[in-house]
Formats: C-alpha cells, sequence, structure tokens
C-alpha cells in the first residue's frame, strides 16, 4: 500500500479491523487516481476543504487497502434502503467510516461493521441530549453519576457505542438508538442476525473509538 501513517490499528481477525488515521499526517498520500470520477465529483461538492479531504483520505486507504488484499479494482458503489454504502461489484465485503475533527476511521470486514469516532467536546451540552439517546437504564446512572469529566466522558463512550452498533445494523439514524442498552450488554441481535460491541478506548484524552462487528 501507499506510504499511510496510522495512528491506532485495531485487530478484530484476519478479515476484520480498523484504522484510525490524521488526516494532516496522510494528506498528501490520498491517490485520487484509485476513487471512481463520480465520488470524486461529489466529494468536491462540500463546502469545506477538511472535510472533502477526510472523505477523499478514507476512499484512497479503503481502497488501497481492498486493492492490495483481496484484488479488487472495481470500486463503484452502491446504497442500501437506509442509504448505507457497499461495493457494488463485491457486496460481501463491509466498510464503515467516521470521521471527528483531524481524524478518520475507517473498518473493514468480510461481515457486517459500523465503527464510530467521537470528539469529547467540553463545551457540548450532554445532558439535553442524554435524555434523546438513552434507554432509561443508562439515563439512570447518568443521572446518578456526580464526577462531571467522568459524565461526560460516559455520555460521548455510550453515544460512539450506538453510533456504531446502528451502522452496523445497516440502518444508521434510521433505528431508535433508545431501544439498545450499552450500560448491560455488548451482544445484540438484530434481524436474527448477532452483533458484537467492542470499545476501542480514548485516544489522546480526547476521543472515544468504537465498533461493532457481526458474529458467528
Amino acid at each position: 500500500m501507499n506510504n499511510y501513517i496510522i495512528a491506532k490499528q485495531v485487530l478484530i481477525d484476519n478479515d476484520t479491523q480498523v484504522y484510525l488515521l490524521n488526516i494532516e499526517d496522510n494528506i498528501k498520500y490520498i491517490n485520487k487516481s484509485i476513487i471512481p470520477q463520480i465520488q470524486i465529483e461529489e466529494i468536491s461538492r462540500y463546502k469545506f476543504k477538511n472535510d472533502s479531504d477526510k472523505r477523499l483520505l478514507a476512499r484512497s486507504f479503503l481502497f488501497e487497502y481492498l486493492k492490495e488484499k483481496y484484488n479488487i479494482s472495481n470500486f463503484d458503489l452502491g446504497f442500501n434502503e437506509y442509504k448505507k454504502p457497499f461495493l457494488q461489484l463485491t457486496p460481501s465485503i463491509n466498510f464503515s467510516f467516521s470521521y471527528a475533527k483531524n481524524y478518520v476511521l475507517i473498518g473493514i470486514s468480510k461481515r457486517n461493521i459500523g465503527i464510530d469516532i467521537e470528539y469529547i467536546n467540553v463545551k457540548f451540552d450532554i445532558n439535553e441530549i442524554a435524555q434523546e439517546i438513552m434507554c432509561k437504564r443508562e439515563l439512570d446512572w447518568f443521572n446518578s453519576c456526580k464526577n462531571t469529566s467522568l459524565k461526560r466522558i460516559y455520555f460521548f463512550q455510550l453515544f460512539s457505542a450506538k453510533e456504531s452498533i446502528i451502522k452496523a445494523f445497516g440502518m444508521g439514524l434510521h433505528f431508535d438508538v433508545k431501544n439498545v442498552n450499552t450500560l448491560d450488554e455488548s451482544r445484540y441481535t438484530f434481524n436474527k442476525t448477532r452483533f458484537q460491541y467492542q470499545e476501542l478506548g480514548i485516544w489522546l484524552d480526547e476521543y472515544s473509538l468504537s465498533v461493532c462487528f457481526e458474529i458467528d
């Protein structure tokens, strides 16, 4: 592959991996020639250059990885009914992207996968949003926590967890996240498919990383 600088790599198994890349460290390695022109044109419509750069980096890395590991050369995308992208000619290969400030998180698997990275924003009003995304058990713990710092970290870890889970389900925001309990459970069943959630930790004390993937 290209000379990408990988900030963090998590190997779930031989066919399921997660990569964290810093945009500034890798912008010079973006290979536009491997990205279909229609995708480049779509990405170029983003208002801010940083938004375009992170998406170009995600696809450049993903496509080069797939070309090297699986000898895939066609990267035309299709979308399911909930707008989740997939490779039209190789739907058995799954991927997931997530972006936060200067980082992009990329998940790749032969099974359904969802990943998420969240910036732990100290200015964000977590109390209002908590009621919109937490089930009763999670909200009870959240409201009982007296440590402000711990409470904020918990919120973003929970937010990241739920994002990765509903991405793995393939529904994204079309799924009511209040139906997911991340405090007591790490395995879930959706449409008769079982999933495993895994916390990937806090990166640089500023980002929460999560992954959810299909299990046998």
